[in-house]
């Protein structure tokens, strides 16, 4: 089966100069040793700017096994989704901040409140989710909905 990046022919060059938008970077914790969840981390962009930027204690999650292989042989700390309760069950209340940037959409409708109580229940008391979704009423949200064939649904932000 080919993977959703060769899908898409996305490879870990596309990322080579990736950089964290302000949204976030003006959200991330302050304590450098936070845990920090990268949920869908794909290539590993976004845990390679976070190590950029100081932060020590990163991991990733993610269901592809090229984009696992790739981030393992960059030297980051992630592991392969099976059973996203097993996850959850493995890291329950360990993380300060879990980010999840584009990727609930590619969730079925009947996952998603199952999916983001597993996402609470890996949080410490006090820990932060930072969730990024296309906006389906933006002047692209039809863009949005088509581009990719594995997005389930948007969200209407208002």
């Amino acid at each position: 089966m080919t993977s959703y990046f060769e899908a898409r022919n996305v490879s870990p060059d596309f990322y080579k100069n990736h950089q964290l938008p302000l949204y976030l970077i003006d959200r991330l914790p302050n304590d450098k040793n936070a845990f920090i969840l990268d949920f869908g981390c794909g290539f590993g962009q976004t845990m390679i700017a976070l190590k950029q930027m100081g932060y020590k204690n990163i991991f990733g999650i993610d269901i592809d096994d090229c984009a696992i292989s790739h981030c393992r042989n960059t030297g980051l700390n992630v592991s392969k989704v099976d059973k996203l309760e097993d996850v959850a069950n493995q890291n329950a209340g360990n993380y300060d901040f879990i980010i999840m940037s584009h990727v609930l959409e590619h969730f079925p409708k009947d996952q998603v409140i199952p999916t983001l109580k597993l996402i609470r229940y890996m949080l410490k008391d006090g820990g932060k989710l930072m969730m990024m979704v296309p906006n389906a009423q933006s002047n692209t949200g039809c863009y949005w909905a088509y581009e990719d064939f594995t997005h389930y649904t948007l969200v209407y932000i208002r």
